[in-house]
């Protein structure tokens, strides 16, 4: 993305921030985010499922459930405590 000059994340970046928001546009089809051009985020979700790898995508997707499951078993674990 830097390279193509459309990594407007960096601007932006916070701790984690850059690595999140890669993780959310790769984990979804780009459909979700709207219809091609009409965007109105930080990346560009089409451009970006067009160049990440599958290996890209399946990290994505682990690093969005680890979350989803870590803050399940926080809120079992405060549950029962």
């Amino acid at each position: 993305m830097r390279a193509l000059h459309k990594d407007t994340v960096s601007q932006w970046d916070g701790p984690g921030w850059r690595i999140f928001t890669y993780a959310i546009k790769l984990s979804v089809p780009a459909t979700f985010w709207g219809k091609k051009g009409e965007y109105k985020m930080f990346l560009d979700p089409f451009l970006l499922h067009q160049i990440a790898s599958r290996r890209d995508k399946f990290l994505a997707r682990w690093l969005m459930a680890s979350a989803l499951l870590f803050v399940v078993y926080s809120v079992i674990y405060v549950e029962f405590l």
